[in-house]
C-alpha cells in the first residue's frame, strides 16, 4: 500500500538524529568536512511513518534536542494535561502521546531502530525529548505564521489534495491510504494545511538567499595524523603531484580516486576550520597542516570566482538559514516544558 506523501517532518528529524545514536562508528570525510553537496534540504525524502505526525518543516533535523534553550523553564507542577507551553500556547499531553507513539511504532517497525542494543535504547530513551522540541518548533512555526500574516486558502489545500490523489493514481487508492495510516479525511486535511503554512513560513525566511556566491574549487588530501600530513607537505614542496599523493595517501574515500578534488564551493558549507584555510588560500597555493575533526588535511585551491549556487548546494544553504533561524526562535520565546527528563 502506497503511503500517502505528506507530514515527513518528524519522521526524518527522528531518522536523522536517532540514527546518529548507534550509526557507524567513524565518519567519512565527506560527511562534513570538505564536501561538495550541502547538507539535506528540508524537502521531505525520506519514508513515512505508518500514522502521519502533525506536519512541520525538517529543519529541526540538524539540532540538539533535549536541552533547555535559553529562555525556557522547566516546572514541576504542570497544568493538567498540558506538555508544554509555548508564549502560552499549550501543547496537549494527548497529541504529544500520540506522536511519540507514532514515531516509536514507526522507527521499530522499519528497524530504523535496534532495542536490542545498547545504541537502540538510548535512541528510544531520547525519543520522548526529541517528539517535543519537534512539538514546540511546530508552535513557533505556527505563531511566525500569524505573525506574518500567512495563511493556507482553501483553494491551495484543495489543490494539494488533488496533486496528492494524482500521484496515488485514484480515489479508490487515496481511500485505501487514509485507512492504512488510521486517518480520517478531516484530520488530514487539518495535518495537510499544516504542512502547507509550515512551508510558506521556510519559503519567507530563505526567499532572500543568493542565487550566486563566490566559490573555490580545491582539491585536498586528509590523512590520520599531522606527522604524516607533515611529511606529504614536505614532497609537495620538493614537487611531488597533488593528485598522486592523494590516491595514495588520503582517507577521504570520496575523492581520493580524482586526486583529492572537491569541485567549486561557497562558504557556509564545509566545515568552518575547512572553509577558513580554503578561502585565505590564493590560486593555486598549497596549504599548510590543517586540521578539522576528520583529521589532518593539506588544501589547494585550483580557481577561484563568482558562479551560480548548484541546487543540492542551495539546499543545504536553505536548511542553515532555518536552522539557524529556529535556533533564534527558540531562545526568544518563552517555554515551558513539564515533560520530566
Amino acid at each position: 500500500m502506497r503511503r500517502i506523501p505528506a507530514i515527513l517532518a518528524l519522521t526524518a528529524f527522528l531518522i536523522a538524529t536517532l540514527i546518529a545514536c548507534g550509526g557507524s562508528d567513524t565518519p567519512t570525510p565527506q560527511q562534513q568536512s570538505p564536501p561538495t553537496t550541502a547538507p539535506k534540504d528540508p524537502a521531505p525524502t525520506e519514508p513515512q511513518p505508518t500514522r502521519p505526525p502533525t506536519p512541520t518543516t525538517q529543519p529541526a533535523a540538524n539540532t540538539p534536542a533535549g536541552d533547555s534553550e535559553p529562555g525556557t523553564t522547566i516546572e514541576t507542577e504542570p497544568p493538567p494535561d498540558v506538555v508544554a507551553e509555548v508564549n502560552g500556547a499549550p501543547i496537549p499531553m494527548a497529541e504529544f502521546q500520540r506522536q511519540l507513539i507514532d514515531a516509536r511504532t514507526y522507527l521499530l517497525g522499519e528497524g530504523l531502530i535496534d532495542p536490542d542494543t545498547e545504541e537502540g535504547q538510548a535512541a528510544l530513551s531520547a525519543l520522548r525529548q526529541r517528539v517535543l522540541d519537534q512539538l514546540i518548533d511546530q508552535v513557533l512555526i505556527k505563531q511566525t505564521a500569524d505573525e506574518m500574516g500567512l495563511t493556507v486558502t482553501d483553494e491551495e489545500l484543495e489543490a494539494s489534495i488533488s496533486s496528492i490523489k494524482e500521484d496515488l493514481g485514484s480515489e479508490e487508492a487515496y481511500a485505501e491510504s487514509l485507512a492504512a495510516n488510521n486517518l480520517a479525511e478531516d484530520e488530514f486535511r487539518k495535518l495537510q494545511r499544516q504542512q502547507l503554512l509550515s512551508r510558506k513560513v521556510m519559503d519567507e525566511i530563505t526567499a532572500e538567499l543568493p542565487d550566486e556566491a563566490e566559490q573555490v574549487h580545491a582539491r585536498h588530501i586528509l590523512v590520520e595524523t599531522r606527522d604524516e600530513a607533515a611529511d606529504i607537505l614536505e614532497q609537495l614542496k620538493a614537487g611531488a603531484s597533488f593528485g598522486d599523493l592523494a590516491k595514495e595517501h588520503s582517507i577521504d574515500e570520496t575523492t581520493r580516486e580524482d586526486g583529492g578534488d572537491l569541485g567549486f564551493f561557497p562558504r557556509n558549507v564545509v566545515l568552518p576550520a575547512f572553509e577558513e584555510v580554503a578561502f585565505d588560500l590564493e590560486v593555486g597555493e598549497i596549504s599548510g597542516v590543517a586540521e578539522t575533526v576528520f583529521g589532518y588535511h593539506i588544501i589547494e585551491v585550483l580557481e577561484r570566482e563568482t558562479r551560480p549556487i548548484p541546487d543540492k548546494i542551495k539546499g543545504g544553504l536553505r536548511q542553515q538559514r532555518i536552522t539557524n533561524w529556529l535556533e533564534l526562535r527558540r531562545a526568544q520565546a518563552g517555554i515551558k516544558r513539564y515533560l520530566e527528563p
